[in-house]
């Protein structure tokens, strides 16, 4: 008896990530607790990336690109609470 759920929509299209990029959404998931909280999120600071990515003895170009890659999924999830909380 074979017993098969539905795969719920959120799972079943959601988004892949390119190779390569893990490391930068790995960096996001660890950083985004590190975020000032006032009257609302704010964003994750310079300083806090470049930390991390000292910490995790990148190479200075993946440095620059990890903070980058941060700044922009920052922007994007900070929109996308912005919206959820109307």
């Amino acid at each position: 008896m074979k017993n098969s759920l539905p795969i719920p929509d959120r799972i079943e299209n959601a988004p892949s990530i390119m190779p390569g990029l893990e490391l930068y959404y790995i960096g996001f998931l660890d950083l985004t607790s590190s975020r000032s909280v006032g009257m609302g999120l704010g964003p994750i600071s310079w300083q806090v990336i470049q930390d991390y990515s000292i910490s995790k003895e990148l190479e200075e170009d993946q440095i620059e690109a990890m903070h980058v890659h941060i700044v922009a999924m920052d922007v994007t999830f900070l929109e996308h609470q912005k919206k959820k909380s109307k």
